[in-house]
C-alpha cells in the first residue's frame, strides 16, 4: 500500500491525455516483463503491460456521459519452478498483472483497511473515475497491490514461449505490413517502367549548316565551296 497522494488539475488533465492515447506501464522481474495474460478455451494470448486506465461508455458506468477510469490498483501473479532434484531454490517462469480500478475509501490521509479487504475486482460501482473533485479540482488516490505466488511446472527455458504466441491483433498488423510493402514494390514497378517507356530518344547531332542547307531554299554552304 503507498500512501495516498493528492492529484491537481493539470495532473489529472495529464493523465487522462495518456489513457486518451492508450499508454501501457512496464515492469520487468527477473527479466521477464509484465504481461497481462488472457486464457480460455478458445484463445491463449499476452500483452505486455499493462494500460495507465480506460474509457467505458454510459452503458458500462451507468453515467450520463463517457469518462475516464485510473488503473490504480495492481494483481500480480508470479509463477515459479521447483525441482530439488535439479536446482536450488525456485526459478521465477512467469510474470503476470491484472490492473484493476478502485476507488479507496480515504480518511485524514489513510487508506480505510475495511476497503482492501479480500482479493479487488473491476466493478462499475466501486471504480475510480478520473475527473477533479470539490473546490480545489483535486483527487486523492491511493496505489495499491497485492502479490499471489503460483508454483508452475513450466521450465525456465520454455518461460519466453508466452511472449511469442503474442496476441491475435498482432496478425492485422502482419497484414497490413505485407499490403503496404506489396504497393510500394508495384508503386517502383510502374515508375520504372514509365521513365523506360517515356524516355526521349538521342536523335544524331549534324551542323547547323548542314541542317539550314536541306530546310532553306538557296542557302548556300560555304564549307562546301571552299
Amino acid at each position: 500500500v503507498c500512501l495516498p497522494s493528492k492529484l491537481n488539475f493539470k495532473q489529472i488533465n495529464k493523465l487522462r491525455n495518456m489513457i486518451e492515447k492508450q499508454y501501457r506501464v512496464n515492469m520487468q522481474l527477473d527479466d521477464l516483463p509484465v504481461i497481462m495474460h488472457l486464457k480460455t478455451k478458445a484463445i491463449d494470448y499476452a500483452v505486455r503491460g499493462y494500460p495507465l486506465g480506460f474509457r467505458a461508455p454510459p452503458s458500462y458506468s451507468g453515467l450520463k456521459k463517457t469518462e475516464m477510469f485510473l488503473y490504480n490498483h495492481l494483481k500480480f501473479k508470479v509463477l515459479y519452478r521447483e525441482d530439488p532434484n535439479e536446482f536450488r531454490g525456485v526459478r521465477i517462469v512467469g510474470f503476470e498483472v491484472m490492473p484493476v480500478s478502485f476507488k479507496h475509501k480515504i480518511e485524514k490521509g489513510d487508506i480505510d483497511s475495511s476497503t482492501i479487504s479480500g482479493s479487488l475486482m473491476n466493478n462499475p460501482k466501486t471504480n475510480l473515475i478520473l475527473r477533479p473533485e470539490g473546490p480545489d479540482k483535486t483527487l486523492e488516490v491511493a496505489f495499491t497491490y497485492e502479490v499471489k505466488w503460483e508454483r508452475s511446472d513450466l521450465f525456465w527455458s520454455d518461460r519466453w514461449d508466452i511472449y511469442l504466441s503474442g496476441n491475435p491483433d498482432e496478425d492485422v498488423h502482419l497484414y497490413a505490413v505485407m499490403n503496404s510493402l506489396m504497393i510500394c514494390l508495384f508503386m517502383t514497378a510502374v515508375v520504372v517502367h514509365s521513365n523506360g517507356r517515356f524516355q526521349p530518344h538521342q536523335r544524331p547531332q549534324q551542323s547547323s549548316a548542314k541542317y539550314m542547307d536541306h530546310q532553306v531554299p538557296g542557302f548556300i554552304n560555304f564549307e562546301q565551296n571552299q
